[in-house]
């Protein structure tokens, strides 16, 4: 009688006496399937986890999501205006040097009382006018020749020598009600805007070329002056 040996497949677990699978290596499939299910659901979480970071990412970089305030490029921006923001003087200043930045001067106009007072310097040219809203609106366009970044806090050997000059009363008043909003532009230009104390303009001044201002300009070497008469259209060039 010829005794048959069972060959094993080496891809089947090893058998027992009884040709039942070995416990042990049972056990070793068994720990294997459990590493190989972990390890496929960590993969899942892990891609879902960084789906949900790109989505987050371009959702924040959507236009819709972006701030929609205006801000100033820092090529351009100015030294803040030294103003009590909570008087109506201080309000109104801050709203005049945003304004005069951004060459948006018409929305000045708001602001203005019933009468302003303007004086206006350029080169040979002075001209002197009490002037209602639209005129004064008009006059402040001159200004569109200054060039940033403004200079809001003029520093104080500066401004006592403008207050020093023939023009001094618009860089300095008794009056604590009176706001000063005064501006010094890259290429020379300045303007200094009085404010009462609800929050109107009522003087202004703008030279194009700060020398003007100095103690040493006597009034003989002063420019010929162009006087308007209230709500007489500033002459055109």
């Amino acid at each position: 009688m010829t005794d048959y040996q069972v060959s094993q497949d080496p891809t089947e677990p090893p058998l027992s006496e009884n040709n039942e699978p070995a416990s042990k290596w049972h056990q070793l499939k068994l720990v294997d399937k459990r590493r190989l299910a972990l390890a496929g659901g960590l993969t899942v979480l892990i891609g879902f986890l960084i789906f949900m970071i790109i989505s987050r990412s371009g959702s924040d970089n959507s236009p819709s999501s972006q701030p929609t305030t205006e801000t100033i490029s820092p090529s351009t921006q100015s030294v803040r205006p030294d103003v009590d923001e909570q008087k109506p003087g201080g309000q109104t200043a801050l709203a005049a040097a945003a304004a005069i930045e951004k060459r948006q001067t018409a929305t000045i106009k708001i602001y203005y009382g019933s009468t302003v007072k303007v004086v206006v310097i350029d080169g040979s040219n002075v001209t002197k006018a009490t002037a209602a809203p639209d005129q004064a609106a008009e006059l402040i366009k001159k200004l569109k020749g200054a060039i940033g970044p403004w200079d809001w806090d003029i520093d104080d050997p500066t401004l006592a020598s403008w207050i020093a000059g023939p023009y001094g009363e618009y860089f300095y008043r008794q009056d604590n009600t009176v706001t000063i909003l005064t501006g010094l532009s890259a290429n020379g230009y300045v303007v200094s805007i009085l404010i009462n104390g609800q929050g109107q303009i009522v003087d202004y001044l703008i030279v194009t070329d700060a020398d003007v201002l100095l103690a040493s300009t006597s009034e003989d070497s002063q420019p010929p002056q162009t006087k308007i008469a209230p709500d007489q259209p500033p002459a055109t060039e």
